[in-house]
């Protein structure tokens, strides 16, 4: 448990948007023409490089390892497979292939946006998640505003309905009125004509 803690303790963590300057000198008996894999835990995803890919930069031998070429290897600790080749006269064609792995001390880590301490500040953070709520704010007002609209529409034609029926209500209502009036009229000539 001890050795397991002080071997977190030197790993270095890449997060998410880092980039990794891969130290070519570190390793060892390197030829001009060579192949690197770099895979975390699982060799099938592995990150291609070769000598073409070296830069110099103060004054050190580098590969660069951007983040977009990260990310895709998936998290846990880096590790490396070399293959070059030796001239050597006891092989048929005077070369020995040689390969090699390696574990780096690069751990990768796309769970986790930035080192709080380097990248962003509290404050840039911050303005960040009020942006984004800001966006989300005004796009519900947009849409509250459409479902208003819409509810505005769906009351005008109620109350246009309503307002027809109403009028085939009291049309109902007249006729049925007229109706019954007639009707009485009509019943009491009857009476008249019996009682006659």
């Amino acid at each position: 448990m001890t050795i397991k803690k002080i071997n977190q303790k030197r790993m270095k963590r890449i997060y998410r948007n880092s980039d990794i300057k891969f130290n070519v000198e570190q390793l060892k008996g390197l030829t001009e023409k060579f192949i690197i894999k770099f895979y975390t835990t699982n060799k099938d995803f592995r990150l291609r490089k070769t000598d073409q890919d070296v830069v110099v930069d103060g004054g050190k031998r580098i590969i660069p390892l951007n983040w977009d070429e990260l990310y895709l290897i998936g998290d846990g600790v880096l590790n490396y497979i070399v293959e070059f080749i030796l001239p050597d006269g006891k092989y048929e064609d005077g070369k020995f292939n040689n390969t090699y792995s390696r574990t780096t001390d690069y751990y990768i880590c796309s769970n986790v946006d930035v080192e709080p301490e380097e990248k962003e500040t509290i404050t840039e953070i911050i303005a960040e998640i009020d942006r984004v709520t800001a966006e989300a704010l005004i796009d519900l007002k947009g849409k509250i505003e459409e479902q208003e609209k819409e509810i505005g529409e769906m009351d005008r034609v109620t109350a246009e309905a309503l307002t027809k029926m109403n009028g085939d209500v009291n049309q109902i209502d007249i006729i049925t009125a007229l109706a019954l009036n007639d009707l009485d009229e009509r019943l009491k000539r009857i009476e008249w004509i019996i009682s006659q």
